[in-house]
């Protein structure tokens, strides 16, 4: 597929008129790890559309822009999109524009990284608001790394603990995440799996849900009807929010459970159902 130079206007935070809010994760949602994005929500995104698109997902900045410019989606442009980023700890208005961001305690970052640092086979990784520092990074987490296009700076640890929004724990057997899931559960964070090799920390109360919250009132949207759509449990906070949810048919059963509505997203696109959803 080509770049598409998108040519749109989508306004300032509260000053344009849109009939809904449409919220979806990226990976596993929006696209398909084989398949990429189906034609017609290429086509729906580079368009403009009397609705507030907002991709919601664990990734950051960079990594969402890489993503999208991987399928040919607003290369060398700035997104048009308001953006839920990092699980919820990162909000961008449309272009690009920071709104906040949310670091966990510094007491709470010292006492999870310490019980990190010996967890020798699985990588480390600090999100910063734009950028990794690791930990640690085993041969599985540097394949993520070049997959995900990460960047990642230089780490000052053990020296010094930059601020950080949320940290990752990769691993190719989820045994040593469960580990940590359940050894860390007297912490005051937010933890969850986005795929079974990702677990994810934020600050306690930092979710999907709680930034798309703070999204809607920055947009002026709260009154609107709000669609969200899902498939690992990093997107159930944010599922509940919403008037209809949906998740694609290659959801885990469990996530289909919580779902108003199960999307053969291979067939039909998902953006398409969303909307339709909406009528007339």
């Amino acid at each position: 597929m080509r770049p598409v130079k998108h040519k749109g206007s989508y306004g300032t935070l509260g000053a344009v008129n849109k009939r809904a809010v449409i919220t979806f994760d990226l990976d596993g949602t929006l696209f398909h790890p084989r398949r990429g994005i189906h034609p017609e929500d290429f086509r729906l995104l580079c368009s403009e559309q009397p609705y507030w698109f907002a991709p919601a997902t664990g990734r950051p900045l960079h990594s969402t822009r890489a993503l999208l410019a991987q399928s040919g989606l607003f290369k060398d442009l700035k997104l048009p999109f308001p953006l839920i980023l990092q699980n919820g700890a990162v909000l961008y208005g449309p272009r690009e524009e920071l709104l906040s961001h949310a670091d966990l305690s510094p007491a709470v970052l010292e006492e999870l990284a310490d019980r990190l640092k010996n967890r020798n086979h699985v990588t480390i990784l600090f999100n910063l608001i734009d950028a990794f520092s690791p930990l640690r990074v085993t041969p599985f987490g540097e394949e993520c790394i070049r997959r995900y296009a990460f960047r990642v700076q230089p780490s000052p640890w053990p020296e010094k603990k930059p601020a950080c929004s949320k940290i990752m724990c990769l691993c190719e057997d989820r045994a040593p995440l469960e580990e940590i899931f359940y050894d860390t559960k007297d912490l005051p964070l937010e933890r969850a799996f986005s795929m079974d090799s990702i677990l994810e920390f934020t600050a306690a109360g930092v979710n999907k849900g709680s930034g798309l919250q703070k999204l809607l009132e920055a947009l002026e949207a709260d009154n609107l009807p709000l669609l969200a759509a899902g498939d690992g449990e990093n997107d159930l906070e944010m599922l509940k929010k919403a008037d209809i949810s949906f998740a694609p048919l290659s959801s885990p059963a469990e996530i289909r459970r919580q779902a108003n509505r199960v999307v053969d997203t291979a067939q039909t696109g998902l953006l398409p159902a969303m909307i339709a959803a909406l009528g007339s």
